[in-house]
This record gives C-alpha cells, sequence and structure tokens, in this order.
C-alpha cells in the first residue's frame, strides 16, 4: 500500500512536472519567434547605426543586472521552497525583504558609479553621446526587480506565471509599439525611442509579476515577523554571482575572442553559429526553470528518490528532444545559415562542433540546478571559474591555428569539462546521477 502510494506520488509530480515543462518550452518557443520578429522589426525602423546603439546599451545593461541582482534570483529560487517546505515563514518573509532591500541599495550604487563614469567618459571623448546611456540607466532597476519579482514567483513553484510578464507580454508589447510609430508616419526610430519603449514594456511587465505574486501571498505574511539569516544568505550569493557570471564569459568570450584575434566578419559569423547551436539545449533550459524549486523541495525534504526519478527521467527526455533538434540542424545547416547571408554558411563547421558540447551538456542533465538548489553552489563556483580560465586559454592556443573552428573546439570542451566534474560530484558527494545514462 505505502509502495503504491509512493508511486502514485511520483507519477503526480512527474506529471505536473512534465506539463510545466512542456507549457514552458511552449512559452520560450514563443518568445523566440516574438523576439526574432521584434529584432526583424526594429532594424527595419531604426537602421544600422540606432539600431546599434540600442542593442549594445541593452547588452550593457544586461550585463548591469548581473551585478545589481547579485546571485539574489538564484538565491531566492533555492531558499523559498525550502522555507516553505520547513513551515519557516518567518525565514519566508525575511529572504523576500533581504533581497528586495539589498537589490534597491546595489541599483543605487551601480546606477551612481555608471553615470560616474558615463559623465567622464562624455568630457574626453567628443562623439560620445551620453543621454541614450541615461535613458539605458532606467531599465537597470526595472529589470532588477522584474527578474527578483519573477524568481519569488518561481519560488513558490509559479514557474509559468513567472514567465508569462517577460517572454510573452513584453516583445508583444514592444513588436506592437514600433509598429504603431512606424504607422503614425516615424520615419526613423531613434535608439532613444527605442529604449523608452524597451522600458515601459519591462514596467508594464513588473507591474504585471507584482500583481500576480502579490495576488498569490494575499495576507499571509502579514502578522509574520521577519526573521533573516544573513550569513548564509551572503555566503550563497558570492557563489550564485560568480556562477552567473561564469555562465555569461562562456556564452560570450569565444565571440569577442574570434573578432580581437581574426576579425569581426568571423566573429559574426561564429556568433550566428552559437545562437543556433543554443537551441539544441532548448528543452534543457526550460526544463531547468521548471525544475529548480523541486530540486531544493525534495532535497531539503530528503526525498533522494523521487528526486533521482524526476531528473534522470526529465533528462531522458531532453535529450531524446535535443538529439531530434540537432539532427536537424545539421541535416539543414547550410540552408539554417544562409538565411542570415551566403557568407554564414561558412560557419557550418563551427555550428557541428557546439552543437555537440551542446548534446553533452543535454547528455549530463540538470546538474547545475542540482549543485546549487543543494547548497553546493560554493563547488560549482569554483567548476565554473576553471572551466572559464579552460576556455580562454583553449581559444588562444587555437584560434590562431584552427581560427573560429578552433574557438568552437574550445567553447566544447570547456562546456564538455564543467558539465563532467559536476556530474561526478553529484553522482559522489550528493549521490544522485542527473545525466541520461546510467553510471555505475
Amino acid at each position: 500500500m505505502n509502495n503504491l502510494k509512493l508511486e502514485d506520488i511520483k507519477d503526480n509530480l512527474l506529471n505536473k512536472l512534465s506539463l510545466a515543462s512542456s507549457l514552458m518550452l511552449g512559452i520560450n518557443i514563443f518568445n523566440l519567434i516574438f523576439v526574432f520578429c521584434l529584432h526583424i522589426t526594429l532594424t527595419r525602423h531604426m537602421g544600422a547605426e540606432n539600431y546599434g546603439i540600442y542593442y549594445f546599451t541593452i547588452t550593457l545593461i544586461t550585463i548591469l543586472s548581473i551585478f545589481t541582482k547579485a546571485g539574489a534570483d538564484t538565491l531566492l529560487i533555492r531558499y523559498l521552497p525550502k522555507y516553505v517546505s520547513e513551515n519557516c515563514f518567518e525565514l519566508v518573509k525575511g529572504v523576500m525583504t533581504y533581497i528586495t532591500k539589498r537589490t534597491a541599495i546595489y541599483c543605487f550604487f551601480v546606477v551612481v558609479i555608471s553615470i560616474l563614469i558615463i559623465n567622464i567618459l562624455n568630457y574626453y571623448y567628443d562623439n560620445f553621446n551620453k543621454t541614450e546611456y541615461y535613458y539605458g540607466l532606467l531599465l537597470l532597476p526595472c529589470l532588477s526587480f522584474l527578474h527578483i519579482t519573477q524568481a519569488k514567483l518561481t519560488g513558490f513553484k509559479l514557474v509559468i506565471k513567472s514567465q508569462v510578464p517577460e517572454r510573452v507580454i513584453f516583445p508583444l508589447f514592444f513588436v506592437l509599439s514600433v509598429l504603431i510609430i512606424s504607422d503614425l508616419g516615424e520615419t526613423i526610430l531613434t535608439a532613444r525611442e527605442a529604449l523608452v519603449l524597451h522600458v515601459s514594456g519591462i514596467v508594464i511587465s513588473f507591474i504585471l509579476a507584482k500583481y500576480l505574486l502579490s495576488n498569490h501571498i494575499k495576507d499571509k505574511f502579514v502578522t509574520v515577523k521577519e526573521k533573516y539569516n544573513k550569513t548564509a544568505w551572503k555566503n550563497s550569493s558570492r557563489s550564485l554571482i560568480f556562477i552567473a557570471a561564469s555562465y555569461m564569459i562562456m556564452n560570450q568570450i569565444d565571440i569577442l575572442m574570434v573578432g580581437v584575434l581574426i576579425d569581426k566578419e568571423q566573429s559574426g559569423i561564429y556568433g550566428v553559429a552559437a545562437r543556433i547551436a543554443i537551441l539544441v539545449a532548448y528543452g534543457l533550459h526550460a526544463t531547468n526553470l521548471v525544475l529548480a524549486p523541486y530540486v531544493s523541495k525534495l532535497y531539503t525534504e530528503d526525498r533522494i528518490t523521487n528526486l533521482k526519478l524526476i531528473l534522470q527521467k526529465t533528462a531522458k527526455y531532453n535529450l531524446m528532444l535535443s538529439t531530434i533538434l540537432c539532427t536537424a540542424i545539421l541535416i539543414f545547416s547550410s540552408e539554417i545559415l544562409s538565411v542570415f547571408g551566403d557568407g554564414f554558411v561558412n560557419g557550418r563547421a563551427v555550428l557541428m562542433i557546439l552543437c555537440f558540447g551542446q548534446i553533452i551538456n543535454v547528455m549530463a542533465g540538470s546538474t547545475g540546478v542540482l549543485m546549487t538548489m543543494s547548497g553546493n553552489e560554493y563547488t560549482a563556483a569554483r567548476i565554473m571559474f576553471v572551466a572559464v580560465v579552460l576556455n580562454i586559454i583553449l581559444n588562444i592556443l587555437l584560434i590562431p591555428r584552427m581560427g573560429m573552428e578552433g574557438a568552437a573546439v574550445a567553447t566544447a570542451t570547456a562546456t564538455v569539462f564543467w558539465n563532467a566534474l559536476m556530474l561526478i560530484y553529484s553522482c559522489k558527494r550528493i549521490g544522485i546521477n542527473t545525466s541520461a545514462i546510467k553510471i555505475s
């Protein structure tokens, strides 16, 4: 009877995760299509120069948001399910209050420092236009608090609701706004106007996310007194911000080094191939968003058997999906790359190498999620540091000899390296195999 109940619990949890992962994948595909349409719409209505200024500013703000959040989004996703599972509602309220205040302080300091740097650059460089960067800085607190609110929703296992504002509402608002403005007679959309629309869309997304969170919490924590565990939260934050920065470097350093060591044209070809290769792991990324709060909850409750089953089954499903996507991408690689221009077909070898790295990434399963959600973020941070160093060294050694294919080999090798180390650690120290294959 107990076994039957246990199987029922496992099946219900798997069904819930499968449904949520499918919905998340659908949202991600919707977002992918609309973001693609958004950038096509922007390039047509802005021109190359204005679009370049806009895109550079948005990229810069996205990087700065890593420091304003300082790992707070992952921290919330890890601790909220843990505290709810332990009925420590004082800590639930405490961690949310602590993160909100800390993010506000970090935003203030980053904005002030950024304004000083902008004014210094404007003083020394005549062609430096500081106005666009000021508009971009308006986006920084909005984006940071949107992601913090999304993390709170995810921590309460409202994963789908957490993603709808930014991945559905924002691109819809942005595309429609650009089309409406162009219909009103505007010939060229300036970078400044695009940034205003971007900020407006993020604000609308934040308001919706805040409403969804308030609707879930309602009056649950009104009479609860906050309790803080700042030492544990600070220690985790240091590792989590380093992990976030490492992932960003891993995703960008190869593109930048191809541009520096070869030329900007090769960097553009490589960048397109890299973005296409990421699609191979699209199912894994969607699943990880759904899995994270459940991994934290199950690990806290010591339900290791359930956790093993869920991680291994999702890894198998993701590997099946990724194999299909990878096969399709490789078969039609020339046709896919030629959509961006005839010269991009030269990135076919790069695409094949990077796809191999992504397949290994998917095969290893949600090992990064398990590490960060089980209190092993310090070890994960050290592994990612070594992987970043390895990636940079291999790029320096291989790019001059092999061209952009060398950068692909470097990135694929570093990807295999950190996945293998995290998987070995998960199996030996945590006792859980996250991969799609059996490891004795």
